[in-house]
């Protein structure tokens, strides 16, 4: 099902986040929430390297930084990690055409390869990695912040990337993309 079928939102059990939601959770107060909702999954490269920032209070000066060692310590959130053989596999479909972070590899790896994530629901803020969902099967997984957050009865005001509307017109796009081997390696 693509999302510009009619379909009724249901509300994921377990969410992979990339960077961009998490840093827009921590800085919108919705983080304690939001795990308290969901099973909240980060691949190991986006934990270790790509949501350690610190957010700053525009009006205060007060920094916080982003500590997720306590929130996986404490069972909050859980780390997975992709392996050589899953990304070699996401990396043979693909033609180079959209330049995707590394988190978002390891996250896309990990729905593609592992039978454990195939109904886990994918939140991101980049439009390459929402093709790159559509275009290997699992665009029908991408979810925004938003609609996250509101089947939780959660609202907050986020940047564009993280809105229902952005998400709408890049699975559309990316489900043509699909259609049309936009981004896929085509054997020779």
């Amino acid at each position: 099902m693509t999302r510009q079928e009619p379909w009724v939102a249901a509300k994921p059990r377990c969410v992979l986040l990339d960077a961009t939601p998490i840093l827009a959770l921590q800085a919108t107060d919705a983080w304690d929430a939001f795990t308290a909702a969901y099973e909240v999954v980060v691949p190991e490269i986006v934990a270790a390297n790509e949501a350690l920032f610190h957010s700053r209070d525009g009006l205060t000066g007060f920094s916080q930084s982003i500590d997720l060692a306590a929130d996986i310590e404490s069972g909050r959130i859980s780390i997975a990690s992709a392996t050589v053989d899953d990304l070699l596999r996401l990396n043979e479909l693909l033609d180079g055409t959209f330049d995707i972070h590394d988190g978002e590899r390891e996250a896309l790896a990990l729905m593609l390869c592992r039978e454990e994530y195939e109904d886990i629901a994918f939140c991101c803020g980049d439009r390459a990695a929402v093709y790159v969902a559509c275009i290997i099967g699992c665009g029908d997984r991408c979810r925004s912040l938003e609609e996250l957050l509101q089947l939780v009865g959660q609202s907050r005001t986020l940047g564009h990337s993280m809105t229902e509307a952005f998400m709408d017109t890049h699975t559309r796009q990316g489900s043509e993309y699909r259609i049309t081997g936009v981004g896929l390696r085509h054997s020779r």
